[in-house]
C-alpha cells in the first residue's frame, strides 16, 4: 500500500485513503452522501474523459458548480487528470465569468450536466508533481480587474498538513464545507478536511447565511470542525450554545475580528489571517476570552516565515504561491526575493503574536490626517453594546455603521480615546453589516442613509411580509431572512431586475435600482418601501 509522505498531492491523499478506508463517509449533504472509495471511482472516471479531452500538466479546468458532492469529484477529477481546477460561482455576473475563462485561458467548462455518476477503479496515471498547479482562483485587485492566483499541488499539501496537525483533525471528525467556493478559504475546508479522513458536512444554503441556523445545523449534523466567516463568527460566539453540541474548534477569517468570546464558549475560537497567494492561511491563533484590545492575527502558521519591512507584512516560505496568472509584472512587483509583500500593515506584539493594523493603501484623509479606519473600528468595538462595525470615509468625513443598540453617545464613548479627527461624524445603526457572497463585509453595500426610522411598526411589518415572500419565491426558497443580503441569499443581477420590478408593481411605487441595492436585506427593502410611500 502506498505511504503518504509529507509532500505527497491531494490525489495521492484521497487514493490512499479510498484503499485503507473506503467505505468511510467522506461527504454527506442534503443532496446525498458518498464514501471514500465512491469519490475516488467518481473522481477516476470523470479524470479519465478529461485525458481524452486533452487535459494533461496544468490545463485549466473551470467549475462552474455550486456547493455540492458534484463539484468536489470535479475538482479531484481536474486535479487526478494532472490539470488546475478554476472556481467559478454560476452566480457572478456573465461578464466576470467570461472575463475569468478568457484570463485563465480555460476552454473546458464543467457544469453539473457533466460530471456523471459512472465510477472507474482506476483513473489514469499521476502526472502532476509537487511544483505543478492544483488549482487556479480569482481575487479582486484594487484596479477592480479580477487576478488569478496559481497554487501549486506542493502548496496545498503544506495546508492539508498543517491543519491536520493544528486542530487534531482524525477520521472521527465531522466538519462543515461552509465558504463560497470562489472564497479560498473552501479549499482549505474541503482539502485540509478530507485529506485528513473527515466526513465533509455540505451545509444547506439557507442555513449558510443564518446565524442561528448555523448554529442550530452545527449541533444537529453533530460538527466538531468549523469554519465561519468573521461576521458570521462574531454573532456565533455571541450566542448560547447547549450541552448537547458537539463543537470543539471555530475558525474564522476573512475580514479584521473586533470581538472576543465570552468565558462560557464551549470550543475553541481561532482567528486566522491569509492572503490568498500563501495558500489561505499564514497565522492563526487561539482567541481567549480576556485580553486588551482586539484579538491578534496569531503566530505564523502553515509554514509560513514572516517579515515586517517598513511595518509591511511579507510572507516566505512553502505557502507562499507561484505568482499571478498573466501577469509578470506584477508577479515580480509582488512575489519578490522569496517573498510575498501582502500590502498589509502589521505590529509584533511582546508576546511574539501579530496585530493586523490594516491595509497599507486602505488609509483615508480627514481633516490633513491620515486615519486608519480599523482603529477606529477596534475602538468603537470595545463598547459593551456594540456588535459589528464598519466606519468608512464619505465626502471628508467618517461615517460609523454599528449594530446593537447602544444607548450611550458612541461619539464621546470614543473620544475618550481617539483625537477629534478620528471620532466619526455620522452613526448609522443597522440590523446588521451587508456580506457579499464569500461572507466578508461588503462596503459597497453600506446605505448612505440610516433605515427609515419613522414608519408605523405594523405598516412596516406588512411590507416586510409581503417583500420576504416576493423574495423567497424569487429565489425558490420557502422563507429567507429579513437580515441577510439578498446576494447571499443566491440573488443575482438579473434576478435584482426581477425583483424591482415586482416590488414597484406590488406597492405602486418607482423604487431605483439605487435605492434596492443600498437596502439589500427584505428588512432593510421594506423599510425603504415605508419610506417612499408616506413621502
Amino acid at each position: 500500500m502506498q505511504t503518504i509522505t509529507q509532500t505527497a498531492t491531494v490525489v495521492d491523499r484521497i487514493s490512499h485513503l479510498a484503499a485503507s478506508q473506503g467505505s468511510r463517509l467522506a461527504i454527506t449533504g442534503p443532496n446525498g452522501d458518498v464514501t471514500f472509495g465512491v469519490l475516488n471511482r467518481r473522481a477516476n472516471h470523470l479524470a479519465l474523459r478529461l485525458r481524452e479531452m486533452g487535459v494533461g500538466i496544468e490545463t485549466p479546468v473551470a467549475l462552474v458548480l455550486d456547493r455540492s458532492v458534484d463539484y468536489i469529484v470535479a475538482a479531484l477529477a481536474v486535479m487526478k487528470a494532472g490539470g488546475a481546477y478554476l472556481p467559478i460561482d454560476p452566480a457572478w455576473p456573465a461578464a466576470r465569468r467570461h472575463a475569468i475563462l478568457e484570463d485563465a485561458g480555460a476552454k473546458i467548462v464543467l457544469n453539473s450536466s457533466c460530471v456523471m455518476t459512472e465510477e472507474a477503479a482506476k483513473g489514469p496515471d499521476n502526472i502532476a508533481d509537487a511544483s505543478s498547479l492544483a488549482y487556479l482562483i480569482y481575487t479582486s485587485g484594487s484596479t477592480g480587474e479580477p487576478k488569478g492566483v496559481e497554487i501549486t499541488h506542493g502548496n496545498l499539501a503544506c495546508l492539508m498538513d498543517w491543519h491536520r496537525t493544528a486542530f487534531d483533525v482524525t477520521p472521527e471528525d465531522r466538519a462543515s464545507h461552509v465558504a463560497g467556493l470562489g472564497f479560498d478559504a473552501s479549499v482549505w475546508e474541503i482539502w485540509g478536511n478530507l485529506a485528513a479522513g473527515a466526513t465533509l458536512c455540505l451545509i444547506p444554503d439557507a442555513a449558510r447565511t443564518s446565524a442561528p441556523m448555523f448554529r442550530d445545523w452545527l449541533i444537529e449534523q453533530g460538527i466538531t470542525v468549523s469554519f465561519a466567516s468573521t461576521l458570521m463568527a462574531q454573532q456565533l460566539i455571541a450566542m448560547e450554545w447547549p450541552e448537547r453540541s458537539k463543537l470543539r474548534v471555530l475558525l474564522t477569517g476573512a475580514d479584521r475580528l473586533l470581538n472576543r468570546p465570552s468565558q462560557d464558549l464551549p470550543f475553541l475560537f481561532f482567528n486566522n489571517y491569509g492572503p490568498t497567494e500563501c495558500t489561505v492561511v499564514a497565522t492563526s491563533g487561539l482567541v481567549m476570552p480576556d485580553g486588551d484590545g482586539v484579538p491578534s492575527i496569531g503566530l505564523a502558521a502553515n509554514g509560513a516565515t514572516l517579515h515586517i519591512v517598513d511595518g509591511e507584512l511579507c510572507i516566505a516560505g512553502p505557502l507562499v504561491g507561484r505568482g499571478y496568472r498573466n501577469r509578470p509584472d506584477l508577479t515580480a512587483e509582488r512575489f519578490a526575493n522569496g517573498m510575498y509583500r501582502t500590502g498589509d500593515r502589521v505590529r509584533l506584539l511582546p508576546n511574539g503574536e501579530y496585530e493586523f493594523l490594516g491595509r497599507a493603501d486602505s488609509q483615508v484623509k480627514v481633516r490633513g490626517y491620515r486615519v486608519e479606519l480599523g482603529e477606529v473600528e477596534a475602538a468603537l468595538s470595545r463598547h459593551p453594546e456594540v456588535g459589528q462595525v464598519a466606519v468608512v470615509e464619505r465626502d471628508g468625513e467618517l461615517v460609523a455603521y454599528v449594530t446593537g443598540r447602544p444607548k450611550a453617545d458612541l461619539a464621546a464613548f470614543v473620544a475618550t480615546t481617539l483625537p477629534d479627527y478620528m471620532v466619526p461624524a455620522r452613526f448609522i445603526h443597522l440590523a446588521s453589516l451587508p456580506m457579499n457572497a464569500n461572507g466578508k463585509l461588503d462596503r459597497a453595500a453600506l446605505p448612505l442613509e440610516a433605515p427609515a426610522a419613522d414608519v408605523p411598526a405594523v405598516h412596516s411589518a406588512e411590507i416586510e411580509e409581503k417583500v420576504g415572500g416576493i423574495v423567497a419565491k424569487l429565489l425558490k426558497q420557502p422563507t429567507v431572512d429579513p437580515d441577510v443580503n439578498f446576494f447571499l441569499l443566491g440573488g443575482h443581477s438579473l434576478l435584482a431586475a426581477q425583483l424591482l420590478v415586482q416590488v414597484n408593481r406590488t406597492f405602486g411605487i418607482k423604487l431605483a435600482l439605487r435605492q434596492m441595492f443600498q437596502a439589500a436585506t427584505v428588512r432593510l427593502l421594506a423599510a425603504e418601501i415605508a419610506k417612499v410611500k408616506t413621502v
